[in-house]
Formats: C-alpha cells, sequence, structure tokens
C-alpha cells in the first residue's frame, strides 16, 4: 500500500566516514554512473550498480548547458566550495506508491521537483530506483538539489532562505497533496499523509472512525539505512540487524496494549450508543457551562475591540478609563480594607502582650519611685541602704528588659502593617478576587501616556518659548537658534522639574530609537558598511583571480605529467603542483575567513549593534542631549533614593513612650 517518507539531508565534506566526502561519488552512486572528481583526482565507477530506473537533471531556465552534465554539475558544485565542512547539496530520498505505473511515477516526480525546487532557483539531479530482489516492490527517488543560485555565468551565492526548517514542512505537505492529486486521478482509493501518526489518531477519533484509530494506533517505522538493507538481500544477520528488531518489538508493545484497550472501549461504545442516542444532547449543568462560556468570550471580543478604538478615538477612551479607574478604586478599597482587618485580627495576641508589657513597664516604675522615696529616709539609708540599692537596680535592669521586648514586638507589628508589606497581598487578593483587572487597568494607562504625551510635549515647548519670548535677543535669533535655545531652556527645566524631565526623557528616547531603526536593513548604515568593505571586497576578487588561475595551473600540469616526453620531468612537475596547491588552499583558507567576516558585518543583529554607534557619529546633537538627560536621570533616581530613606527613618517607631 502507498506510504509517506520524505527525508532530508544535507551532503557535506565533513560527513564523511574516512575523510572529506565527495558530492562526485553521492551523484555517480545516485545514478549509477563512472564520474571521476577532479578535486581530488579519484574516479568512482557505479555502473554495475542495479535497481537505477531512470535519471534526469532539471535546471532552471537560463543556466548554463553544463548543467545537463552529471559530471561537470557535481564537479562545478566541488570548485564552488572553499571550507573543509562546506555544505555541497541537499539530497531527499521520497518513497513512490507502488500502485502508480512507472510513467506516472515519474510524471509524479519530476512535476514536483520542478514546481517545488527548480522553479525557485535549485538545479536538480534525479533518480529513480526500484528495489532489487525481494524488496523489488520499494519504488523511490534521490533528489540531489543544489545549494547556491544559478545563472549564466555559473554559481552564485548560497541561498540562506533554502536551509529554514520551516520548508521542511511545507516540501512534506505539498509532496502529500501531489501524489494524493496522482492516486486519485489514476482512480485509486489510497492516499497518503505527511502528519505524525498520534495527530492522524487524533483526528480520527474526533471523526467517530475507530477502526481507523486503531489502525493508525502503533509505532512509527524506522529507517534501516543501506547497510541494514544490503545485509537483509542477502538474507545475512548482524548485531545491528537483530538489536534493531528487538528495540521496535519494545517500542510497539506499549502501542500494543494500548489497542487493545481501545479496541475494547470501542465495543463497549457501542453497545450504548443507542442509549446514548436517547439522552438529551445536554444537561442543564452543561448548557449554563456553555452559556457562561461564549458569554466570557463576547465579553473578551468587546473589551478589545474597546481598546482598539480608545487608541484613535478620544470620547472612548475617556469614557473606558473612567470605567477602570472607578473599578480599580473601588477593588483596591475593599481588598485593602480586609487585608488591614485580617493582619489586625491575627495580631490580638501579640496586641495583648503588649499592653501586659505596658502594665508590667508601669507597675515596675512605681516600685522604683516607691523605693526612691525610701532610700531618703534616714534610718532607710543607715540601715538599709545596700539591700534598697540592689532592689533599684534590679528594677532598672527589669524595665530596660521590657522596653526592649516592647520595642521589637511594636516594631514587628508595625512591619507586619506597613505598606510593604500589605500592598503586596492587597494585589494578590485584587488578582484572585477581580481577574483581568489589573491587566485591563494596565492596559488603559498606557493608552493614556499615548494620550497626553503629544500634549506634554506642545505644552512644554509652549511653555518654554512663551517664557524666552520676553527677552530681546531671543527675536532676533534664527530658527536654528531658537530651537537651540528651546532644548538649552528645557534641560534646565527638567533638572528642577519632575514631569518636564519625563515629558523630555520620552520624546528624546522616541527621536533615539526611531534614527537607530532608520539606519538598520537597507538604510544608511549598510550603504556606509558596504563603502567600507570596497577595499577587502576588490582583495577578495584578487584572490578568487588567484585561486581560479592556480587551478589553471594544476590542470595543465596533471596533463604535462601524463606525456612520455616529459617522464625525465615528472618529479619536478609533480612538485610544482604540490606547490601550486598549498598556495591555492592557503588563498581559499584566507579568502573564506575574509567573506565570512564581511559577510558577519552585515548581518542584521550586526546592524542592530552597529546602529547606536553610527547614530552616534550621524547625530551628534541627539546623542549629546540623550547623554544629558541620562545624566539628569541619575540625579532624580539618587533623590528618590534619598526621599525613601527618609521615608524607612521616619516608620521607625517611638518606643514606649515613658
Amino acid at each position: 500500500m502507498a506510504m509517506f517518507h520524505l527525508h532530508v539531508q544535507v551532503i557535506s565534506r565533513a560527513s564523511g566516514v574516512k575523510g572529506e566526502r565527495s558530492v562526485v561519488a553521492c551523484a555517480a552512486y545516485r545514478a549509477g554512473e563512472k564520474i571521476k572528481d577532479l578535486r581530488i583526482g579519484e574516479e568512482f565507477d557505479y555502473t554495475r550498480r542495479k535497481g537505477v530506473e531512470e535519471t534526469m537533471i532539471l535546471s532552471p531556465e537560463g543556466s548554463p548547458e553544463w548543467t545537463k552534465d552529471r559530471g561537470q554539475l557535481w564537479n562545478q558544485v566541488e570548485a564552488a566550495e572553499i571550507r573543509k565542512d562546506a555544505q555541497l547539496a541537499r539530497e531527499m530520498d521520497i518513497a513512490l506508491p507502488v500502485e502508480l505505473s512507472e510513467v506516472q511515477r515519474r510524471e509524479l516526480i519530476k512535476g514536483f521537483v520542478q514546481e517545488q525546487f527548480v522553479a525557485k532557483g535549485m538545479v536538480a539531479d534525479v533518480a529513480i530506483h526500484q528495489g532489487v530482489g525481494k524488496f523489488s516492490e520499494n519504488p523511490h527517488a534521490h533528489v540531489m538539489l543544489t545549494m547556491r543560485e544559478i545563472h549564466e555565468e555559473g554559481f552564485g551565492n548560497k541561498v540562506r532562505e533554502w536551509n529554514d526548517r520551516a520548508m521542511l514542512g511545507g516540501w512534506r505537505e505539498q509532496w502529500a497533496r501531489a501524489a494524493n492529486r496522482e492516486l486519485e486521478r489514476a482512480g485509486l482509493e489510497e492516499r497518503i499523509d505527511h502528519r505524525r501518526l498520534e495527530v492522524q489518531k487524533d483526528e480520527a477519533l474526533e471523526r467517530g472512525e475507530y477502526e481507523r484509530a486503531i489502525e493508525l494506533d502503533r509505532a512509527p517505522t524506522r529507517h534501516k539505512g543501506v547497510v541494514v538493507t544490503n545485509l537483509e538481500r542477502r538474507d545475512l544477520e548482524s548485531e545491528v540487524l537483530l538489536r534493531m528488531r528487538k528495540e521496535h518489538k519494545r517500542e510497539a508493545n506499549p502501542y500494543r496494549l494500548e489497542r487493545n484497550e481501545l479496541t475494547k472501549l470501542v465495543q463497549e461504545l457501542r453497545g450504548v450508543q443507542g442509549e446514548l442516542a436517547k439522552k438529551p444532547e445536554l444537561t442543564e449543568a452543561q448548557r449554563q457551562a456553555e452559556e457562561r462560556r461564549r458569554q466570557e468570550e463576547q465579553r473578551k471580543a468587546r473589551e478589545e475591540q474597546e481598546f482598539t478604538l480608545a487608541r484613535t478615538d478620544r470620547k472612548v477612551f475617556d469614557a473606558l478609563y473612567a470605567r477602570i479607574d472607578s473599578q480599580i478604586d473601588s477593588a483596591f478599597n475593599s481588598c485593602w480594607k480586609e487585608v488591614r482587618e485580617t493582619i489586625e485580627a491575627q495580631q490580638k495576641p501579640q496586641r495583648e502582650q503588649l499592653e501586659s508589657l505596658r502594665s508590667t513597664y508601669q507597675d515596675l516604675g512605681e516600685q522604683q519611685q516607691w523605693f526612691g522615696r525610701e532610700s531618703k529616709k534616714i534610718v532607710n539609708r543607715l540601715l538599709y541602704k545596700k539591700e534598697i540599692e540592689n532592689d533599684l537596680s534590679t528594677l532598672a535592669e527589669g524595665r530596660k528588659q521590657i522596653t526592649k521586648e516592647y520595642n521589637e514586638l511594636d516594631q514587628k507589628l508595625k512591619k507586619e502593617l506597613s505598606p510593604e508589606n500589605v500592598d503586596p497581598k492587597v494585589i494578590e487578593r485584587v488578582k484572585m478576587r477581580y481577574p483581568g483587572l489589573l491587566e485591563q487597568y494596565g492596559r488603559i494607562n498606557l493608552i493614556r501616556e499615548e494620550w497626553q504625551q503629544p500634549h506634554r510635549e506642545k505644552e512644554l515647548t509652549r511653555l518654554v518659548q512663551g517664557e524666552l519670548s520676553k527677552g530681546s535677543q531671543y527675536q532676533t535669533l534664527t530658527p536654528e537658534e531658537k530651537r537651540r535655545a528651546v532644548v538649552q531652556r528645557e534641560l534646565e527645566l527638567a533638572r528642577t522639574n519632575r514631569p518636564v524631565f519625563e515629558t523630555m526623557f520620552a520624546r528624546v528616547n522616541r527621536e533615539w530609537a526611531q534614527a537607530c531603526k532608520a539606519s538598520e536593513g537597507e538604510g544608511p548604515l549598510l550603504k556606509a558598511i558596504i563603502e567600507r568593505q570596497k577595499p577587502q571586497v576588490q582583495k577578495l576578487a584578487e584572490m578568487e583571480v588567484e585561486s581560479n588561475r592556480l587551478w589553471q595551473q594544476r590542470l595543465f600540469l596533471e596533463k604535462e605529467s601524463k606525456k612520455l616526453v616529459n617522464v625525465l620531468r615528472r618529479n619536478h612537475i609533480e612538485g610544482d603542483i604540490e606547490t601550486s596547491n598549498q598556495r591555492r588552499l592557503e588563498i581559499d583558507r584566507t579568502r573564506g575567513e575574509l567573506d565570512g567576516q564581511l559577510r558577519m558585518e552585515r548581518l542584521p543583529f550586526s546592524l542592530q549593534m552597529e546602529a547606536p554607534r553610527f547614530v552616534e557619529r550621524t547625530h551628534p546633537e541627539l546623542f549629546k542631549l540623550r547623554e544629558a538627560l541620562r545624566a539628569i536621570h541619575m540625579e532624580w533616581l539618587k533623590k528618590d533614593h534619598e526621599l525613601e530613606l527618609k521615608k524607612e527613618r521616619g516608620r521607625e517607631g517611638p518606643g514606649l513612650g515613658l
């Protein structure tokens, strides 16, 4: 039966088992041909390979004629890459529907490759294989794709968009659609699905197709690979093959148990379907719950619409702000009162303990006064002076200890009722009792800032201009000098007036962000970087010319070394070839490093990091103004910190007050 299989891998030089991997060898193996790799001088002969049904090369319009030749195509791909870990090609292994004929399978894969890859600029080398022996019912296609753009002169830059992982999901979905269209055109009922088995099973359960869900409740198949497949073809066993069978059996056990349970549930479900059909679709409680859910969705939709209108309609904003502000005040007042009452109820034993300490303190004070009066009497001073002094000392120590305990307990109770402790609890209670209200309050305040910011800026400018216009010299200034005078006066006011500072700081930060944003992308920053890189680009071009010259020199020397007339000079020629190779490799390595560095400087995140420094050079006045405001901002933060310290010291209690 038809099955879905589409596996994608990247062929790179670094993925070779023994040394570097050759894309020429991969192409020769897939096509069953004999091709020589000119880069390493090795010939790959796979003409005796069986199972190759048909091969074809599809290239975009305007491509060079040599793209139709498999040997020249992949040797050009090898020559275009200089890194030892370069990505050479992308390969797809696609299972073809066994129900279709050879002609239908050929047209299916050709149309799919032409539409999805060749139309986007890739050269595609397609090899259609048929299984051999007991694996003969295994039609599949190998599609090797180039990774660089192609034009009349040859290969250009690599297209990074083709490496996007999101494109793989699109290719899988498009292949399933193309294969199903061909199966339907052939009058067949079989279909394939690119989605995971769990997704297909859940969908079948939702549709009530329980037999289909049971069929899909299985472990996914695992790709065996070339080595294991060759062993099976020769009826041989291996440790890898036995381990794969054992692991697959272990993975399939949970699915087998779940399938048995699902089968029993389906049987029970069908036994009671008649009774369920007689019952009402929804109970009263379910209908009420559904109605509440529907009303909540409608409320959220209306709320979102109100917030959207509040950004453009002042009347809508005013009404919405008044309503939310009233709700937030009511919610916080009620929750604050409840939290205070709860804390005070919990503190009742400690309050009683405080009163007990105060009473004890007063009793000890009265005793201390009595002993003081007694110590003044002559008879006591002569007979009991030492005893009275000891008693007074003991009473003083007792009062000191009580004072310490009283102050510690009093500070603890005051801390529990302080805003730092009460406010978080109030906020948590508001969140639990009025879900979404704080979020609404935050959103409406952001919109309020958007409405007030232009008004604040205009009012500030009008105020400063009116103040400066009173002077006789202001009227004689040029427009640019007037603008600078206004900015300077605004800075002076920002040091002493907090609203003026906040308005000015927000405006300058917005202008700075806009300047940075404008310099990114295709803006002046990228143009400046490209202009700065011109000497390095010229050097890259010279290095590429030199590398090509050394490559042609190597090819010439290899031909010369094979001539009989040069037998005696062969060692000398081979030395020249080795020297040329080393020089070319050194140039290619340097060229690759320089090219990578230049590309890195033009990447979006590099532009984003460079933008502030670029704006600093192109907008010096804006940079100086921003730095001055940042210094004023630090001054205001310092003042806030000092004010907070004063408040902390003011919260300290007066003690017993006796």
